[in-house]
């Protein structure tokens, strides 16, 4: 059974407990009726809460049997997710000793999400410092702001409000930033703020990078299915080498 089949066996549990909620009122009127009314008048309303009494029985017994479905779909839906991000890391680790890393030409790699993109640091240093000095000033930039970024006690982000729901941003009067962005340009300035986001998403509680699966080619994080693609080509390649 799919999650959509889920769903709408929720609605229909939502709604049987609506009709149990009318009926035990129902019934409650019955009964209230019932009251003080001598037997032999009483007799049809006593069949009719006899009914009403059985329909609830079905009823409750009916939504308890969804209410178990539901939990078994929810328990087999987190079994999977857990073998998924199990897949993901044995697949992570993998690729990671395979030195399949972020400055590699493959489309299908791993990415250190929180880990700065050097490349604005070492073009602005290539402007700012003269040759024998770039490297130095370049490593010392970098290491600064990556401590910076994996500093939990700086928090350079605002809660904004979109579709309703409460999301974090960069809050662009962050004073370290602005001068950052003042003293080294625009691309620094994004590099940083991007590798803050990743951090923030991926490890906002210990502030270190972490290993993601990436489509490098389209900028996002890669699907198991694309990295299994990946591995079978590689696989295969290698077994193609050997026979040569």
């Amino acid at each position: 059974m799919s999650i959509g089949d889920n769903v709408q066996l929720q609605i229909e549990a939502d709604q049987l407990r609506k009709e149990l909620e009318e009926k035990d009122y129902e019934l409650d009127s019955v009964r209230t009726l019932t009251r003080g009314v001598r037997t032999g008048d009483n007799a049809q309303l006593q069949v009719e809460a006899d009914q009403l009494r059985k329909e609830l029985e079905d009823k409750d017994y009916e939504l308890d049997s969804v209410r178990t479905l539901n939990q078994t779909l929810i328990d087999k839906e987190h079994q999977s997710n857990r073998d998924l991000q199990e897949a993901r890391k044995v697949l992570i680790e993998a690729l990671d000793d395979s030195g399949n890393k972020r400055h590699n030409r493959a489309n299908i790699g791993i990415k250190r999400m929180g880990e700065l993109n050097a490349k604005p640091f070492r073009d602005a240093c290539s402007q700012k410092f003269s040759p024998s000095e770039q490297e130095t000033k370049f490593a010392e930039l970098c290491s600064l702001w990556q401590k910076h970024i994996q500093n939990s006690e700086w928090y350079p982000f605002e809660n904004v409000a979109i579709n309703n729901n409460l999301h974090e941003v960069i809050n662009e009067n962050d004073e370290k930033l602005k001068e950052l962005k003042d003293e080294w340009g625009q691309e620094v300035y994004d590099a940083v703020t991007s590798a803050l986001l990743e951090i923030n998403k991926y490890n906002g509680s210990g502030r270190y990078p972490v290993p993601e699966l990436w489509n490098f080619r389209e900028e996002r994080q890669a699907s198991l299915k694309e990295v299994m693609q990946y591995v079978v080509q590689k696989w295969n390649a290698l077994k193609n080498k050997r026979r040569r």
